[in-house]
């Protein structure tokens, strides 16, 4: 309330009488304000933000846009930002938010008993909005001190024609653009997704300046003149959400009390004179079996003045590797590119590599919001040994020894979720029919391993018979170069589900759980050997990626699963191992910790409808997989617990 207080000092404080400046004295027809409904958790609203964007784009300076984030989609996840203000519920209430993305055009009852315009009638009723005579006209100016963020805000209106209703109200609305966020359905409007893959939502509500309603205009009579001055400090941030004042719009409108608005005009706030933007990396491989890269970075003046040197400092994961200082001359709106020396990292795996644009001129850059550009890439300079286990426990994701890409760069990709202790996860729901995403394991090494073979679990729902879903395994012994295809399910036979679901699938029951098997005995006694697990989504429903395994064993039967019994579990000193086999097999049994390191083996006869005892009481307290393996079947893998009491 203090801020709001604050603004309305101002204005009323800068009001004045002058003579027109900027406005015009010609009747014109109305200019249309587009107030929108959306939220990030809203899969449709990327589809709105396309559709207003294409209707401003198509009306240049006749057409502005005010994103209002609100309602239950617009709630932010801990650490997410914060888009809302005070002023969206007022206003969802105003319109009578039914649904996202709605909207109000002018705020005018263009449907009977509402002023809510459905996204899909926003053209045709914006068209009738620009054909039809406004009473007044309404003109904004700003100017800006970047050292003080400070803006200088002048709005002028004059009324070529008695106002029908003489209670008018001026409206003052800060916008911002390039707001790095979540959104789900992004890939429905590519072009607000950066090239780092990242949603950037724009006309973003942040304040409005004459308070929920706007301040009173004293006379609306035909010739009547009106302005005002609101000098506006821009504070560090709204909420949680860096306030960039080179990102930042003005938009003013006259109402007729809270509805009906008459028309409207609207300013970006002017460029700053130093900002370089890092506009792109080239030269990197997404895959990599090394801990060294170089890259390509351009770099783009959208300030100003002439840009004659700069800093760039480059590394990985937000950790500076190097900074190196470019004699380089980039006249504004043209761009450079510069040769990154190389840069080795000390992690393996997932990493974002980054780049930052700096000290333009040895000056402050007044936009932050474009110096940084992240891209993923995964690097793998060392071969694991197995057998390797992944029950995606830990919280860090990918985990050590894997990797992930998102093909098609729409900023959802694998993820891991708590289903089944912890699991990877892959939104199908979401994403549109085609995208593919990546989920990398290795290089392993089976240098000794005559029948590797691998097991994984699933869980997954087909939407319906229209939404086909596919997952597969592929091996690649060349770092990625090229790939062959091992194992591969669609729907219907990739749900492990028998109903359809149309609603999201998002918990799957423990008896949702299959286990798939893969041998791999083409690669035994092969060192560097990848595995990829692609997703290629149908626009279907989720699916979800737990327990994988991966050792010696092939030509694996799932029949042979109930064939063993492992008890006590939890264990303290000594498991039991039970086999209920009419057959007398010489097996391998291996216990690897949840790590993948392997604590156990031993090979030997194990004797049909026996038990083999085990003793534990050296293991430390934790989760641990027993496998079973034959010399040519990769029979089952048990997990248990180890809690000594």
């Amino acid at each position: 309330m203090k801020k709001i207080f604050f603004y309305w000092v101002i204005v009323f404080f800068f009001l004045s009488l002058s003579s027109q400046t900027i406005v015009s004295t010609s009747p014109q027809n109305k200019n249309a304000i587009l107030e929108e409904f959306t939220g990030m958790y809203c899969s449709v609203c990327p589809t709105g933000h396309r559709i207003s964007d294409e209707i401003k784009n198509a009306n240049p300076g006749r057409v502005w846009v005010i994103n209002i984030h609100q309602g239950p989609f617009a709630n932010p996840g801990p650490g997410e930002p914060d888009l809302r203000t005070p002023f969206g519920d007022s206003l969802a209430m105003l319109a009578g938010v039914q649904g996202y993305p709605d909207g109000m055009i002018n705020r005018h009852e263009f449907l009977s008993g509402t002023i809510l315009v459905p996204y899909t009638q926003w053209a045709n009723y914006t068209n009738q909005i620009l054909n039809t005579p406004s009473p007044v006209n309404v003109a904004v100016d700003v100017n800006v001190n970047y050292s003080t963020r400070t803006l200088t805000i002048l709005v002028e209106v004059y009324y070529t024609a008695n106002a029908t209703n003489p209670k008018n109200y001026l409206n003052v609305a800060i916008l911002q653009d390039e707001i790095q966020s979540p959104q789900a359905g992004a890939s429905s409007n590519p072009s607000w997704m950066g090239p780092d893959g990242l949603y950037y939502q724009k006309h973003v509500l942040r304040t409005l300046l004459t308070g929920q309603w706007g301040v009173k205009i004293p006379q609306t009579t035909a010739g009547t003149f009106w302005d005002t001055v609101i000098v506006y400090q821009v504070p560090q941030q709204y909420g949680n959400i860096l306030a960039e004042v080179a990102n930042l719009e003005v938009v003013a409108f006259v109402s007729e009390s809270k509805k009906e608005i008459l028309s409207g005009h609207g300013k970006k706030v002017p460029l700053p004179p130093y900002d370089l933007q890092a506009f792109s990396i080239s030269g990197l491989s997404s895959l990599s079996c090394n801990n060294t890269v170089s890259s390509n970075v351009t770099v783009k003046n959208v300030g100003l003045q002439n840009v004659n040197f700069f800093d760039i400092e480059y590394g990985f994961q937000n950790i500076i590797s190097d900074t190196i200082h470019v004699v380089q001359a980039i006249s504004p709106g043209n761009q450079a590119t510069i040769s990154l020396p190389s840069i080795s990292s000390q992690e393996e795996g997932y990493l974002k590599y980054f780049v930052r644009v700096m000290n333009p001129n040895g000056n402050v850059d007044y936009r932050s919001s474009n110096d940084q550009f992240f891209k993923a890439i995964n690097l793998f300079p060392f071969s694991i040994s197995v057998p390797y286990t992944q029950d995606f426990s830990s919280s860090k994701f990918p985990p050590d020894h894997m990797g992930m890409l998102d093909v098609y760069v729409d900023g959802r990709t694998w993820m891991r979720k708590d289903a089944n202790g912890g699991s990877a996860f892959i939104n199908f729901y979401f994403a549109p029919g085609g995208f593919i995403d990546d989920l990398y394991v290795g290089p392993l090494n089976f240098t000794g391993i005559s029948h590797p073979g691998l097991s994984f679990k699933i869980a997954h729902v087909q939407y319906n018979s229209n939404y086909v879903d596919l997952l597969q395994v592929d091996v690649s012994t060349n770092c990625g170069q090229s790939w062959t295809n091992v194992w591969k399910k669609q729907d219907p036979d990739l749900a492990t589900v028998s109903n359809y679901l149309t609603s999201q699938y998002l918990n799957p029951n423990p008896e949702d759980w299959r286990i798939e098997r893969v041998g791999l005995s083409q690669w035994a006694n092969m060192n560097n050997v990848m595995l990829r697990f692609r997703a290629i989504s149908g626009y279907g429903n989720n699916l979800f990626l737990d327990d994988i395994i991966i050792g010696e064993g092939a030509n694996l039967e799932e029949k042979l699963n109930p064939s063993f019994l492992l008890f006590p579990n939890p264990s303290d000193d000594y498991i039991l191992l039970q086999s209920n086999l009419s057959i007398t097999p010489s097996v391998m049994i291996v216990i690897c910790s949840h790590d993948g390191k392997e604590i156990y083996r031993t090979t030997e006869a194990f004797e049909a409808n026996s038990r083999m005892k085990i003793n534990t009481s050296m293991f430390e307290n934790g989760v641990y997989v027993l496998q079973i393996a034959d010399k040519d079947n990769f029979l089952i893998s048990l997990p248990f617990i180890v809690l000594h009491r």
